[in-house]
């Protein structure tokens, strides 16, 4: 069954590092393994990144989150993607439709179709989301 999975990338002032949130607790711990971690007393379907020093700096895009790198091949988290006219732009794509993410993940649709995660999940559906200065 066609689904889509969602990636929300933020920066986290208090740690100081990128926040990839994701559909369930499945997709972050299978994401954990790329030098992600997982909080305690945080969402448990949210990793966090540190801030390489090879990170320039991050801007929203057309195609997602762009994140500006001095070397490209660094590219992060595994869910990025370079971009064909300027090496050094890395981004996250934010929606992955037809299992796509659960196979770079390395997740088994069948298991997460089991837990009803093939739809968009009330903590990212979009009456649920924070404002973006949402304090």
């Amino acid at each position: 069954m066609p689904h889509s999975s969602i990636i929300d990338v933020h920066y986290d002032f208090e740690e100081k590092e990128l926040m990839l949130r994701f559909d369930t607790k499945e997709h972050a711990l299978a994401y954990q393994a790329n030098e992600a971690r997982i909080l305690r007393n945080k969402p448990p379907n949210a990793v966090w990144l540190p801030v390489k020093t090879s990170m320039r700096y991050v801007r929203s895009s057309t195609v997602g989150l762009l994140i500006n790198l001095e070397t490209p091949l660094e590219s992060v988290l595994g869910v990025g993607k370079i971009r064909p006219n300027d090496k050094e732009d890395v981004y996250i794509k934010p929606v992955w439709e037809n299992g796509e993410l659960e196979k770079i993940l390395g997740i088994k649709e069948s298991a997460l179709l089991k837990r009803g995660a093939g739809s968009t999940p009330a903590s990212l559906s979009p009456s649920k989301r924070p404002e973006p200065f949402d304090f």
